[in-house]
């Protein structure tokens, strides 16, 4: 009877191991995301995280068909995911990036943000000079963060009293948060920190929230609410901020009280939908009555998640920008009172940058090729270059000069093309954009590559003389062809590649060595070389002391790269430091692109 239930338990348990999964149906309004893996993230995890439910996980498993195991996912390794915004626990979306944005994935180290990418609790974003970035909550809420800023998510959720909560901190520069179209019943909160001063803004009745929180350099706080309500407390002190007020907070200071913002400027030109010629992107507004400077923003979006040029504290009602890219582009000016506080923004105008009328012939459109200048070797399919390998420009042809150019990396605008060395490990994939004068434009790419900086590794083991028979030549076969395999006849230090012949490994030889020490040196071939060493009356001990080879064993030393792949495996035997006595076996392995590897054990008789 016991036999006949476990008999009955194995066909169960075979059918429910066997049985296909069934492909649940996503969550409506489910979108693609990024998600950079966490310590103790899994498949299941993320699905319970961003989809309400483990039971999703299989769908997010078709996304990733490299990982093999959904419980064991590498730290650091970015993974494709999907979001169901109604159902996911409060979470970040990049939407924009302009030029250099990274962003820290605690406890994951800083890295290049990548549109799509969904940040947590914890996490920090930063900008460069003429960077920006936004990002969107998965409530909607709208954070914009300005150049040369640092920002942190330090709780993104937590029901407080039937209110949606988020917190950001701002450690450098400025951030807008915009919430729009919350229900009453589920009304938006956000809670932002800024030195010694907290603020919060909050939806009214329309559902609409909307406030700019900036740290001078000066030290304090900036805080405008331009919809909404908010609050502002520091030095034991609160203020309530109205909509269209704002408060300034000294360094360890108290808030000032509620002030009332400027009026938006009115833009005089360019006017919606003008053209205005490459070089010639001037912008003027009329004055602001309290006005003591103003801010002008050009941005590729109604917005301004995504500037491409800005400057602040300007003293005049005129502007010319830095030369602009073909395209379509949004232009708004604001101004800032005598205390600081930006007033309200104009409405974002749109306009185009073209070419000069009279620079507008047809002809052939700018050309050039990617490559990779360097050392770089291409296996199959995939081209690979080391640290020191850069991309560079090819064959450049511009029949209607000047020309812009714009360089992406992995979908991201970079400054310009850097070393490999500061790329991640793996695979990428790079464009140039080329725009001329004629209004030509040209995309070259994607060109791929792959970087590769590290070293072959060298596996190293202790075994005995029966490992032959699965790394060597069998057993039953040097039975059948005897063979002076002994290594007893190699003499004092003896080595072989597989067992099948062992060859004597000279140190302090009569013979000398050469002008670099060297007693012996052998080189070991193949995709995966090896060698085995063993010493008859030699003390085999590695270089730090730690492990020596016991009589009668084996050091096994064998390389492998999961890169570029191995190039060459050099072993050899060398005097050792003066005093230190004895000799040096080393063994120094390198890949196809020149990463080198070396690891080193002390000989001594036994």
């Amino acid at each position: 009877m016991h036999a006949r239930r476990l008999a009955i338990l194995g066909l169960f348990v075979s059918f429910v191991v066997s049985a296909p999964l069934v492909a649940a149906t996503l969550p409506e309004g489910t979108r693609p995301g990024a998600h950079v893996v966490r310590p103790g993230d899994t498949l299941r995890s993320l699905s319970q995280r961003y989809l309400g439910s483990q039971a999703y996980w299989t769908e997010i498993a078709k996304l990733n068909p490299e990982i093999a195991d959904p419980d064991r996912i590498l730290p650091g390794q970015r993974i494709r995911i999907l979001v169901a915004p109604a159902l996911a626990q409060p979470a970040a979306q990049v939407q924009r990036l302009a030029r250099r944005v990274e962003e820290r994935p605690a406890p994951i180290p800083w890295g290049q943000a990548q549109l799509g990418d969904v940040l947590v609790e914890r996490d920090g974003v930063r900008t460069y000079p003429k960077s920006s970035t936004e990002l969107r909550f998965t409530d909607g809420t709208r954070l914009a963060v300005t150049e040369d800023s640092l920002i942190f998510l330090r709780r993104t959720g937590g029901a407080l009293a039937g209110v949606e909560k988020k917190a950001v901190e701002i450690i450098e520069g400025q951030a807008e948060i915009e919430a729009q179209n919350a229900s009453a019943a589920k009304p938006a909160e956000v809670e932002i920190l800024i030195g010694n001063a907290r603020a919060k803004t909050a939806t009214n009745e329309r559902g609409v929230a909307q406030t700019r929180a900036r740290k001078p350099t000066s030290g304090g706080a900036k805080v405008m609410v331009y919809g909404g309500k908010g609050q502002v407390e520091a030095g034991g002190s609160k203020v309530e901020l109205p909509e269209g007020t704002g408060s300034s907070v000294a360094d360890k200071g108290a808030p000032s009280p509620a002030e009332k913002l400027l009026p938006p400027p009115n833009p005089a030109a360019p006017l919606a939908n003008a053209e205005l010629a490459i070089g010639t992107a001037q912008f003027r507004w009329e004055p602001v009555a309290g006005a003591a400077s103003y801010q002008v923003e050009v941005c590729r979006d109604t917005a301004c998640g995504e500037v491409v040029e800005r400057v602040v504290d300007w003293n005049t009602t005129e502007w010319t920008a830095p030369a602009l890219a073909l395209g379509e582009y949004y232009w708004r000016a604001t101004a800032r009172s005598a205390s600081g506080l930006d007033g309200y923004p104009s409405t974002s105008t749109p306009f185009q940058a073209v070419a000069a009328i009279a620079a507008r012939p047809t002809g052939a459109p700018p050309s050039a090729a990617l490559a990779l200048a360097g050392t770089q070797v291409r296996i199959h399919e995939t081209l690979f270059g080391n640290g020191e390998t850069q991309i560079e420009v090819q064959n450049e042809i511009v029949p209607c000069p000047p020309v812009t150019r714009r360089q992406r990396l992995d979908g991201a605008e970079i400054p310009a093309w850097k070393p490999l060395a500061e790329t991640a490990e793996g695979p990428h994939s790079a464009e140039l954009i080329l725009a001329d004068a004629c209004g030509q434009e040209t995309v070259v790419g994607p060109f791929a590559f792959s970087t590769d900086t590290q070293p072959p590794v060298l596996e190293v083991a202790i075994v005995g003389l029966e490992q032959f028979d699965s790394h060597g030549e069998p057993e039953e076969e040097r039975r059948v062809k005897p063979r002076p395999w002994s290594p007893q006849r190699g003499g004092a230090l003896a080595w072989t590649v597989d067992g099948r012949r062992w060859l004597s490994l000279p140190w302090g030889s009569p013979l000398g060595t050469d002008a670099d020490g060297i007693y012996f040196e052998k080189s070991a071939a193949g995709d995966h070389p090896q060698i085995f060493l063993l010493g008859k009356d030699t003390s085999i001990t590695s270089e730090s002391g730690d492990t020596t080879v016991p009589e009668g064993k084996m050091l096994w030393i064998s390389a492998k790269d999961d890169g570029s792949g191995v190039s060459k495996m050099k072993f050899r035997t060398r005097t050792a430091p003066a005093g230190s006595g004895g000799a040096v076996f080393e063994v120094e392995v390198e890949d196809l692109v020149g990463n080198v590897r070396k690891m080193s054990w002390r000989l001594a008789p036994r």
